[in-house]
């Protein structure tokens, strides 16, 4: 968000820069016939610390849309490497999902739930920095991909946790629980699939740049 708003923020200065330049020029070659000669050096003075100023600005904001540019181009190239990891994260947290889905209906021991808690863990294949490059990418991206691992790795300690305390000693509270982890997984699945999603943009959006 931070990001983007800097970006509309150097288009908007950029704007207003030359909006301002064709205004003070256009003004200035309509008075210069009626001005006096002293007021024609004092105005190209003028002229010249308006045309300075103007140049500080267009190298600093020049700058901005370099790095900005910079920032994107590493963001697609990221998303285009770990698209087919994310890809492969979604396809099997969709077998689990499923499966959870089947134990909702009927009450499944709990050897059979504490099982989904090694399948989690195959498929935590990310570290925390894995998704900071594709900051750039609109749609919180990135956040959507983090908070999905979280949620993964959540799910996993919460499955682990059952398997040690009372939280699955009766058929209620099994099914309860079941249905608890699939609604969440469910809600993961839509974060990885706006991901997904924005890293198969990048990918376009870089081989048509």
């Amino acid at each position: 968000m931070w990001k983007l708003a800097n970006k509309h923020a150097s288009n908007v200065v950029t704007f207003v820069l030359i909006a301002g330049l064709l205004i003070f020029f256009g003004y200035t070659i309509r008075i210069w016939p009626t001005l006096l000669p002293g007021d024609k050096g004092t105005w190209s003075g003028a002229l010249g610390t308006v045309g300075t100023l103007i140049g500080t600005i267009w190298l600093a904001t020049s700058e901005s849309r370099r790095r900005n540019r910079e920032e994107m181009t590493r963001a697609q190239l990221h998303a285009a490497g770990i698209l087919l990891d994310i890809a492969y994260v979604r396809g099997e947290l969709k077998l689990i999902v499923d499966e959870m889905a089947e134990f909702a209906l009927i009450d499944p021991i709990t050897n059979r739930i504490l099982s989904f808690a090694p399948k989690l863990s195959i498929i935590d294949i990310w570290k925390a920095e894995t998704f900071i490059p594709l900051v750039p990418l609109p749609n919180k991206a990135a956040g959507c991909l983090t908070q999905a691992t979280d949620q993964i790795r959540l799910m996993r300690r919460v499955i682990e946790k059952a398997g040690h305390d009372n939280s699955l000693d009766s058929s209620e509270k099994r099914k309860k629980f079941i249905c608890s982890a699939h609604k969440l997984l469910v809600g993961t699945m839509a974060l990885l699939d706006t991901g997904i999603a924005e890293c198969q943009a990048a990918g376009r959006a870089m081989h048509l740049s």
